[in-house]
């Protein structure tokens, strides 16, 4: 089997959503981390800064990584799968073996 075109919407969707997840886990991994820096951080010291500023930050991760990592996926995705069907007529196609 050979593998002649892919729909460049249909990729999109697919690898926004994936990213879209991908993105979620890593928001929640750096709220985590900037939680326990506000945390961990030596808050007696004049020049550091405020623990609320970690906290926010590490509050907007969740909302923003997801939204990002989404849409840098699905325009990846968009990009590749266009390229990939321009190229086509010169390659003659991906082959791939289905059991």
């Amino acid at each position: 089997m050979t593998l002649k075109r892919i729909d460049v919407a249909s990729a999109a969707r697919v690898a926004g959503v994936i990213y879209c997840v991908l993105g979620f886990v890593f928001g929640a991994l750096f709220a985590c981390a900037s939680l326990l820096g506000a945390n961990f951080g030596n808050s007696a010291d004049a020049n550091s800064p405020s623990p609320l500023i970690a906290t926010f930050f590490g509050t907007v991760a969740i909302v923003a990584f997801p939204i990002l990592y989404g849409l840098a996926g699905a325009l990846m995705a968009a990009f590749s799968a266009w390229l990939y069907n321009s190229l086509i007529r010169f390659t003659g196609g991906l082959r791939f073996e289905v059991e």
